[in-house]
């Protein structure tokens, strides 16, 4: 039925539970004047997966606070910077 529908054939199903149980610390969030949620992250090693680990982030602000922060990563590591800038 879903290939007549979408026109996708799916091979096998996934089993959909994602159980996941973890605390997680922005190293900054603030608001600014203007009233806006401000997250700030210090990054010291070149993290593959930065940019997915940001929105990650984001998402959980969100559901906190009920609004997307602005994000910023500041990079202080000694290597140069590798890492994806976007997803």
């Amino acid at each position: 039925m879903l290939r007549q529908l979408t026109g996708i054939q799916v091979v096998r199903w996934l089993n959909a539970e994602l159980p996941e149980v973890r605390a997680r610390y922005a190293d900054l969030l603030g608001v600014s004047a203007n009233g806006d949620l401000i997250h700030i992250e210090l990054q010291s090693s070149n993290h593959k997966r930065m940019a997915l680990r940001m929105a990650e982030y984001m998402l959980s602000i969100h559901r906190q606070f009920g609004r997307f922060p602005k994000q910023i990563v500041l990079y202080v590591g000694k290597p140069k910077l590798r890492v994806a800038v976007s997803l």
